[in-house]
Order: structure tokens, then C-alpha cells, then sequence
């Protein structure tokens, strides 16, 4: 492959047991992690030749991470047409919310009981990051600060995925994976636009690690359920003044 597109530092405990991606594992990162952020935007056509010659794969390898980008809702296959990054609506951003809410509730109090200190000192290492980044962002306005903003995306991203990983639930840590992703292109918008949304994030953030520190599953559940209310306040009416309604779709 000609891309290796690496999702964080290396600082998570769960990093050791993750399995050898295949071909069309790689395919599928690479190109859900150009629409996430934003590389392939809503309503973007994703010809295969383009990709086969970006991604050095086969068209058959491109064919299937482009089908399970669209059982993710993050690509739209049209007869005769072809596949596009499917566009963004305030309805899809509604249910994403709420299903990410629910599913959080339920992580939080298998977080709680398998929180080590080990996790604990990761989860620290991430807001360290994302503290250190969101200085360079504030204080730089060159092209470097570009960069900072981008690893901030990822710094919170996979704070949430660690907390994933202290859970010990691969059923509900992989449909809450899936919510995130198809979240994260609204949200890295939304991070980039809506100002000094990086700092309360990270206030909020900051709030989560107390509660897992404290092994508190009440106020875990209650930073968890008000960082997504938080989140799709601020989130909904940029989405409507963008699509000019509710659908996305022009």
C-alpha cells in the first residue's frame, strides 16, 4: 500500500491486541479515514480507477472496502452512477447522537469495574496531548497549527477509544466505533469552525477521566451523557445552516 495511515500515537494499552489488517482492511481505513476528515467530502464521487492508482490495492480489494464503507452509511452506492460520500443531515446527526448516548450509558459501568491503573495513566497521556496541541493551536497561526488541529482531532478520538478498550465489550465496542466514525466527520467540522470548541471539549474530557479516577459510575455517566448533549447543541444548527435544511441532499 502506498498509504499507512496511523490513527494514534501509540500510547493505548489495547494497541498490542488488535489483529494484522488485510489488504481490504488497509483500503477501507484509508479511504473511511479520508472521509472522516474530511479529504473526500459529502457528495464526493469515489471512482475506483482513482483509487486503485491512489491506494496501489486492486479494483477487487477497492470494490469491497467500498461496499463496507456503505453498510457504515459513510458511502452511497447508486446503480449506474457509482459510489459517493454520502452527505450530511441533521435527521442522520439526530439518531447518531442518541444512539452514541445510549450505548455510552451502557459502557460506562464496564469501564468503571475494569479501569485499571494502567488505562488510567493512557487516558492521562491523551489529555496531556491534546492539553499540549490545543496551545499550539491557540498561540500559532501558521501552517504548523493546521497540523495541531488535526492531531487534536485524533488525540480525542482516541480518548474515546480507549475508554472503548477498558470496557472489554467487543459487541458494544464496535457498534459504538461505528457511531463514532460516522460522528467524526461532523464533528471535525464542527471542532474547526464553532470556536473554542477544542478547549471545552477538553474541559469535558478532563471531567470524564475524574469519574474513571474516582471509579464513579454515576458521574461517569453523567459527563458522558452531557459532553453528547453538549455536542449536538452546538452541532445541529452549524449542520442546518450547511445543508440549508434537514436532508443534506441537494
Amino acid at each position: 500500500m502506498k498509504l499507512s495511515y496511523k490513527t494514534n500515537p501509540g500510547l493505548g494499552v489495547n494497541d498490542t491486541l488488535r489483529v494484522k489488517p488485510t489488504v481490504v482492511d488497509t483500503v477501507f481505513e484509508e479511504i473511511k479515514q479520508a472521509i472522516i476528515y474530511g479529504q473526500f467530502p459529502p457528495g464526493k464521487q469515489l471512482v475506483q480507477s482513482e483509487l486503485v492508482s491512489w491506494l496501489g490495492a486492486s479494483r477487487t480489494a477497492v470494490r469491497e472496502a467500498l461496499n463496507r464503507l456503505a453498510a457504515d452509511s459513510l458511502v452511497e452506492l447508486i446503480p449506474n452512477r457509482g459510489a459517493f460520500v454520502s452527505a450530511l443531515s441533521v435527521p442522520e446527526a439526530k439518531e447518531l447522537y442518541a444512539l452514541r448516548n445510549a450505548l455510552e450509558q451502557l459502557l460506562a459501568p464496564r469501564i468503571i469495574e475494569s479501569a485499571s491503573p494502567e488505562h488510567v495513566q493512557v487516558l492521562r497521556r491523551y489529555l496531556d496531548w491534546a492539553a499540549k496541541l490545543l496551545d499550539e493551536i491557540e498561540n500559532d497561526e501558521s501552517p504548523s497549527g493546521e497540523r495541531a488541529f488535526r492531531e487534536l482531532v485524533k488525540s480525542n478520538h482516541q480518548f474515546h477509544m480507549e475508554l472503548i478498550g477498558m470496557a472489554e465489550s467487543r459487541l458494544l465496542g464496535e457498534l459504538l466505533e461505528r457511531t463514532y466514525d460516522a460522528l467524526h466527520r461532523y464533528r471535525i467540522t464542527y471542532t474547526r469552525f464553532v470556536p473554542h470548541t477544542g478547549r471545552r471539549t477538553h474541559d469535558e474530557h478532563l471531567r470524564i477521566y475524574d469519574a474513571v479516577v474516582n471509579r464513579d459510575v454515576v458521574a461517569l455517566q453523567e459527563a458522558m451523557r452531557t459532553h453528547v448533549m453538549l455536542a449536538e447543541q452546538k452541532l445541529l444548527p452549524c449542520i442546518e445552516e450547511w445543508t440549508g435544511g434537514t436532508s443534506g441532499e441537494e
